[in-house]
């Protein structure tokens, strides 16, 4: 069971980012945050805003400072045919897994580190276990965020999978009004909760307060 904790910092997160003024301060808000949350050691944002059509560019894609230029250029010009976490997003399927996923739900290890995309580029970097989750609101995907832990760390586990779902949730609505033009953004954005944190439709500005209220007061 995800540890309460965690789960009131999630919660505090997707209080604050109500206020972002756009998706990029949205970003620069919640990664570092969700980094210290997941104990992650670098993360990843993509922008799916233009991911559709011609004009994604490499600048749609936001890697780890410390990530040279030439792995940049690399990671974009081989992410679309290569990277399993790109085609779960692209197809789809993020919907299914509840907006959250691991990368070793999606591919045996085993013959994914045999590939060119993990040796000459996620090993270089030193990025062996990818948590991502993915922002929306029921109107198409607007961002991928991806948590990377280096080969010194274990995976990501089932817990932490569930609390990148309950981030979904949490930021998926804000991203979906920050992604609109500021003339059809409308408050009343709804996310989705109950009382053991499942699913459930609630109005954006009674969501926080509520939430808060049904959490429970003590760890597992």
């Amino acid at each position: 069971m995800v540890r309460s904790d965690s789960t009131r910092q999630i919660v505090e997160l997707g209080h604050e980012a109500i206020h972002a003024r756009d998706l990029g301060e949205l970003e620069n808000l919640s990664l570092p945050a969700l980094e210290r949350i997941f104990r992650a050691d670098s993360s990843v944002f993509l922008d799916w805003r233009n991911a559709g059509n011609s004009k994604w560019t490499i600048n749609d894609i936001h890697l780890p400072l410390e990530w040279s230029a030439s792995y940049r250029r690399l990671y974009f010009s081989s992410l679309r045919k290569q990277d399993p976490i790109f085609e779960w997003s692209d197809t789809g399927r993020f919907t299914q897994a509840l907006s959250a996923t691991r990368l070793s739900n999606l591919i045996n290890r085993h013959e994914f580190e045999k590939g060119a995309f993990y040796n000459e580029l996620l090993r270089e970097v030193d990025c062996r276990h990818i948590l991502t989750t993915a922002l929306h609101c029921g109107e198409g995907l607007i961002a991928n965020i991806s948590l990377l832990r280096t080969s010194k760390q274990k995976d990501f586990d089932e817990d932490d999978e569930r609390l990148a779902r309950m981030t979904a949730l949490c930021l998926g609505g804000t991203a979906q009004r920050l992604a609109m033009p500021t003339r059809q953004r409308d408050s009343s954005i709804i996310l989705m909760f109950d009382r053991q944190l499942s699913p459930k439709r609630i109005a954006v500005g009674s969501a926080w307060e509520g939430l808060l209220h049904f959490l429970p007061r003590h760890g597992r």
